[in-house]
């Protein structure tokens, strides 16, 4: 199962949290740049979850403000792509060394990978303490009711 993990990334401060996706093999495809507060980190999470999956990808922002897109750059530390609702934070697409070259082709496949896993993840904490509804999680006795989930 695909995994949006939400971890500590710096030790220091407020901005300590980052998220990566994990693939169905355990890979990390997809990561934040920059360290994230605890509630942005989720936000970002559950936005990327729900609105990644079907979002485009474009050259440049696009002119409507409020659009999911993705946006994809190459700079020094390799390909980053944007995604339009998370504003806080590059994404580095983590790619193979051999499918690191210019070739934006390269660039939409990974993406599709992306937003496949995207689709099935789950968003975890690591550690579970670290879920500001993990006290209500741990404590919630209510009994299911038919087929959990459905």
């Amino acid at each position: 199962m695909s995994l949006l993990r939400i971890t500590e990334i710096a030790q220091v401060g407020e901005l300590r949290w980052g998220i990566t996706l994990i693939d169905d093999t355990g890979e990390p495809i997809l990561r934040t740049i920059n360290p994230l507060a605890k509630g942005v980190a989720l936000s970002a999470a559950k936005v990327l979850k729900h609105k990644g999956p079907d979002a485009p990808l474009l050259e440049k922002r696009p002119a409507r403000p409020g659009a999911p897109a993705w946006v994809a750059e190459k700079t020094d530390l390799g390909w980053l792509v944007t995604f339009t609702l998370v504003s806080e934070t590059p994404f580095d697409l983590l790619l193979k060394p051999e499918d690191a070259p210019t070739d934006t082709k390269v660039v939409e496949n990974a993406l599709k990978g992306v937003e496949a896993n995207l689709m099935k993840a789950e968003i975890k904490w690591d550690p579970p303490e670290a879920d500001p509804a993990y006290d209500e999680k741990q404590s919630d006795e209510t009994q299911t009711i038919g087929h959990p989930g459905s």
